[in-house]
């Protein structure tokens, strides 16, 4: 009210005052107003407060600075960004429609975004003097020398007691391991049907049968073939080796029986070294199942490779169409992740409600019931830590390996391809990912997304109307339509927040918008600015100091009301706030308070 007032700048201002209608928007350091003047008088009742200002915008502005540039963030300080915003922000008639010409546009986004150079401040730092350097330079050389006589004596001893390698013992391959034992198997098999031949006679002709032998002299026979081929293998191998794989073998025998016998007929000990082979062959048969496993894997990777580089030779348009595509899906995927990660970093996110409840069942399940104590045991129990993670890092660093690979390789078939990709999406990749230089930062969208926080509060988390829409409700709180046609035809615009460029057209269209339709057209918007934003109030107030007169007098209070009606007392008037009285019980309180 005191802007406007000093803006009349003459000595009739007053009366000049009395029958005035207008809209007064003033943003100031805190907060956001909206001001309906009625026939010269405040009409409290239909303002409006935005708890959004010129603090919020540079503060905003700040945050975002040091996010993108953190390497700046010490030189990035309040008064300095707030400096920054005076220069080069702006409101923008329609901000959705800007950041989506910035993101189309590479030229205009050129045009729009300013390069800052930021001061630096190495030069405030000192170094060493020369001395000191070369104080340094001397120690290091010096404990140089002493670790290289250090380590030539070590060589010295080394050498001096180093005795002859010894042989590297060989051992027995898969293949040959397998050839013992089938060969001591058969071996064992003979001798034992040969044993049957006292004791158990017709088992003995049974067995003879079933291996097809006619009579004893065939077996023996046998026996003595496969003798003879442990006596060749024996000589193949070598007799210490030979005798480790047969050891071996004896021990597995004794392990197989022990297998097969019941547990009802071993003793404690015997259940217990039963319990650890079957330990021991469920590891082994694990790892050979892992070999054969990476083998396949190794194989099918083989197999995809030759028929990658097959479709590279016959068809290298379609191949290099088809690593494009790979490239944008496991992009997409990236992104998608690190959104989804991003989110579960809000307590309040589905994501990390879900990591909750997975704590919780496996405190205490959904039925009450208290759960039993194998939990690992199963391999499913271990995607738990997979969700509860939200992530698997081994399996992101391939990804970027792999997206990184793709991209070398799209670069390697087709050159001009992705340059002009790089060239099409420049405007967007700089508006979120800026190229860092040594003493510059540069700045496009921020221009206007810092001061769009009093058209849009939300932008940084106020749960409030903006500025059109607090212009709607204070025009629409008014009573009569001629009245609110006779506000909107002078808008009066102060505050420093409010000499930001741009702050003319967008209020224009942002009040066309909340206008009805029916005397929209016809209304005449008379915007203007007041002419020191800033100091205006200050020079109003002492203008009607000076010039008010009895209004001013009639507007003040004396000492002795003051003592009377205490701290919270006012008079109103035209620039007044609308007073209301302190109840009579709190207000004798206080007096007391202050009395004693």
């Amino acid at each position: 009210m005191y802007n406007m007032y000093s803006s009349t700048n003459s000595t009739n201002s007053l009366s000049q005052f009395k029958d005035r209608n207008a809209l007064i928007v003033s943003s100031s350091f805190r907060a956001t107003h909206v001001l309906p003047l009625v026939n010269g008088r405040f009409h409290a009742a239909c303002a409006k407060r935005i708890n959004v200002g010129g603090d919020h915008a540079t503060e905003a502005l700040a945050r975002r600075l040091r996010l993108l540039y953190p390497i700046f963030a010490p030189a990035l300080s309040y008064d300095r960004v707030n400096l920054l915003r005076e220069e080069i922000c702006y409101f923008s008639s329609d901000y959705e429609e800007e950041v989506n010409r910035l993101q189309r546009d590479a030229d205009y986004f050129d045009q729009v975004e300013t390069a800052i150079e930021i001061p630096s401040l190495e030069g405030t730092k000192t170094g060493p003097s020369p001395e000191e350097l070369e104080r340094q330079r001397n120690l290091r050389a010096e404990a140089g020398q002493r670790l290289h006589d250090m380590m030539a004596a070590r060589r010295k001893a080394k050498a001096m007691t180093e005795v002859a390698p010894k042989e590297v013992e060989r051992k027995l391959t898969s293949e040959e391991v397998h050839r013992v034992e089938s060969l001591l198997s058969e071996l064992d098999e003979l001798e034992t049907i040969s044993d049957m031949k006292t004791a158990y006679e017709d088992d003995y002709y049974m067995s003879l049968s079933r291996r097809d032998f006619k009579q004893t002299k065939d077996l023996d026979d046998a026996v003595r073939k496969k003798e003879a081929e442990v006596v060749t293998l024996t000589e193949e191998l070598g007799e210490e080796l030979f005798a480790r794989a047969k050891e071996k073998w004896r021990k597995r025998k004794v392990e197989d029986a022990l297998l097969e016998t019941p547990d009802a007929l071993l003793t404690a000990d015997q259940l217990k070294e039963k319990r650890k082979v079957k330990s021991i062959r469920g590891a082994a048969e694990a790892r050979e199942r892992v070999k054969l496993q990476k083998a396949e894997e190794r194989q099918k990777l083989e197999a995809a490779e030759a028929e990658l580089r097959r479709q590279k030779e016959q068809d290298p348009d379609g191949y290099l169409r088809r690593r494009i595509k790979e490239r944008d899906d496991l992009l997409q995927r990236i992104k998608k992740r690190k959104a989804a990660r991003e989110a579960g970093s809000d307590r309040r996110s589905q994501a990390a409600r879900n990591r909750m409840r997975l704590i919780a069942q496996q405190i205490m399940p959904e039925n009450g019931k208290k759960m039993p104590d194998d939990f690992g045991m199963r391999d499913e129990d271990w995607n738990v830590y997979h969700d509860m993670q939200g992530g698997d890092t081994e399996e992101e660093e391939q990804e970027e390996k792999y997206l990184a690979d793709l991209k070398a390789e799209i670069f390697e078939l087709a050159p001009h391809i992705a340059a002009a990709e790089e060239a099409e999406s420049r405007g967007a990749e700089k508006l979120y990912y800026p190229i860092e230089r040594s003493n510059e930062l540069d700045i496009c969208v921020d221009r206007i997304r810092s001061t769009e926080i009093i058209w849009q509060p939300s932008i940084v988390g106020l749960d409030q109307a903006g500025l059109g829409e607090s212009i709607n409700l204070s025009l629409s709180s008014l009573q009569g339509a001629t009245a609110r046609e006779s506000l909107v035809k002078e808008i009066f615009l102060t505050g420093g927040l409010m000499n930001t460029p741009g702050a003319n057209p967008r209020l224009q269209a942002e009040v066309r918008r909340v206008l009805p339709a029916s005397f929209s057209p016809g209304v005449d918007l008379n915007i203007r600015l007041a002419q020191d934003p800033v100091l205006d109030a200050w020079r109003g107030a002492a203008l009607l100091a000076k010039i008010g007169g009895q209004q001013f007098s009639d507007s003040s209070v004396s000492r002795s009301e003051y003592d009377e009606m205490g701290p919270e007392y006012l008079k109103e008037h035209f620039a007044s706030n609308v007073y209301y009285q302190t109840p009579q019980s709190d207000r004798e309180r206080d007096n007391k308070k202050r009395r004693r």
